[in-house]
């Protein structure tokens, strides 16, 4: 049995795959084996599906998400397997995909066309701030407009990052002041990847609001990842798949930085921030030292 779940409603369908991963677990006579792969992130584990099997687990169940960011000897493998999990009573291959996907590309048409069931949870029709707090009414979440207006503007209709955070809402957590905080962090990264001497001042901000040091070189971190990304996007003109899960404000943002630097600059780095991030877990260097070091180096 296959199965496909997409769509933009990543709330829906991230319950509807949990309802699916659950009831396979009710069902299954004696032993079972589930396999969850994200193919975007873990490309080995992908091109060994199929390969291996438990020894003790009589039924399985295979759950693969994003296989549309897969390489295309990736998603060739994954093709290839495709009748095989179709025609396994024992087996259920189910596909996860974090967004709708193309109906013209030759895996997607190749997995609907097998599939057994095919749901699609389309786009929010009422925007984000408005599914917040109808959401949050439906839970009895107290959260303001302010508050509903916060989350659609960091994860615009990402409905499952929201519902996340909207459970943090609940036990206590200040969205106003999250965002006046992390709002000084990223002024020190965008200064950092756009004119690296000038983010210096941007730096002593951030640690004079009191910011870890690791905390700014783990936010540093994950904006070199989203430049990356983006950079990768544009040059195999396939931006739409490298930016997938990023908020499209920061996905705009990065472009206009991803165009003046190459590969050799992201290499570089990339280096830079594991050396400091060695000088800040080792000692080597006293903190807030090693990103001293980093924005004048």
């Amino acid at each position: 049995m296959i199965q496909l779940l997409h769509g933009a409603d990543t709330y829906q369908s991230r319950r509807e795959l949990e309802a699916v991963i659950a009831k396979f677990r009710e069902c299954a006579a004696g032993e079972y084996h589930i396999t969850r792969i994200d193919a975007a992130e873990d490309a080995a584990r992908l091109r060994d599906i199929g390969r291996t099997a438990s020894l003790f687990a009589a039924e399985e169940l295979i759950v693969i998400e994003n296989v549309s960011d897969a390489e295309a000897g990736d998603a060739a493998r994954v093709k290839a397997m495709l009748p095989v999990w179709e025609q396994d009573p024992m087996c259920a291959a189910v596909f996860y995909e974090r967004k709708k996907v193309a109906t013209s590309d030759p895996l997607t048409k190749a997995i609907v066309k097998r599939s057994s069931e095919v749901k699609e949870f389309e786009q929010l029709k009422t925007g984000a701030a408005k599914w917040v707090l109808d959401e949050a009414e439906r839970r009895g979440l107290g959260l303001t407009k302010q508050d509903a207006a916060i989350l659609a503007r960091r994860f615009g209709e990402d409905t499952w990052a929201l519902a996340n955070e909207m459970a943090k809402v609940a036990d206590g957590w200040s969205l106003a002041r999250e965002e006046r905080r992390e709002a000084v962090v990223w002024n020190f990264t965008d200064a950092f990847f756009t004119n690296r001497r000038s983010s210096f001042r941007p730096l002593s901000e951030v640690l004079d609001a009191g910011e870890e040091p690791i905390r700014i070189l783990g936010a540093l971190a994950g904006s070199l990842r989203s430049l990356a990304l983006v950079w990768h996007g544009i040059q195999t003109k396939k931006m739409s798949a490298a930016t997938g899960t990023m908020h499209p404000f920061v996905a705009r943002k990065n472009e206009t930085i991803a165009k003046k630097v190459d590969r050799a600059a992201l290499e570089r780095a990339f280096r830079w921030l594991v050396l400091c991030d060695r000088e800040l877990k080792s000692g080597a260097s006293p903190a807030p030292l090693p990103l001293v070091k980093l924005v004048l180096r």
